[in-house]
């Protein structure tokens, strides 16, 4: 007989506003896989949460006291290779998501389409995959210099709202 084992996403989140906390906490309650450890609304105390809790992603708001998001995220990947950052931010502009990347988060996800997105991005984030969500396309599809953080990371758009796949391969 062949035993199944689960593996359990230890997951951190980090928002200022305990509303969007509490529907991620709803979004992901789904899912037995996904555990959040802890819930924190301040960039400097999610650096020495994620130093304590070792989560396997932290799911990052961009605007944040203490230290913001980005600053958060750039000293937590450097630190703690193995934690997967995905940024949370009402912002789809081209700059936001160039400098997600760019301070080592490996997912992107808008909070207005939190749902499927956040599933998507943590999933992706299991499986050493980077995501952004679709809504990000419109602004990003018009330029063909998309950063990452080396050539062998892989890069996962998804279904739904996702432009001619043609045109992401050469944004890559």
């Amino acid at each position: 007989m062949t035993r199944c084992h689960t593996v359990i996403s230890k997951i951190v989140v980090v928002d200022d506003y305990p509303e969007v906390r509490e529907l991620v906490r709803i979004i992901l309650a789904v899912d037995p896989t996904l555990q959040v450890l802890v819930e924190i609304a301040d960039g400097r105390e999610a650096v020495q949460v994620v130093d304590k809790v070792q989560p396997h992603i932290v799911l990052m708001d961009i605007e944040l006291p203490g230290l913001s998001g980005y600053e958060a995220t750039q000293i937590i990947v450097q630190q703690h290779s193995s934690v997967s950052v995905v940024m949370l931010s009402t912002h789809e502009e081209e700059y936001y998501v160039r400098r997600a990347l760019d301070v080592g988060a490996q997912g992107y996800v808008v909070k207005r389409a939190m749902g499927r997105d956040l599933v998507n991005a943590i999933s992706a984030m299991s499986r050493h995959e980077c995501y952004v969500s679709p809504h990000c396309f419109h602004g990003l599809s018009r330029h063909n210099s998309f950063p990452r953080r080396s050539r062998a990371d892989p890069v996962l758009y998804t279904t739904g709202e996702q432009p001619d796949i043609q045109s992401v391969r050469s944004i890559v």
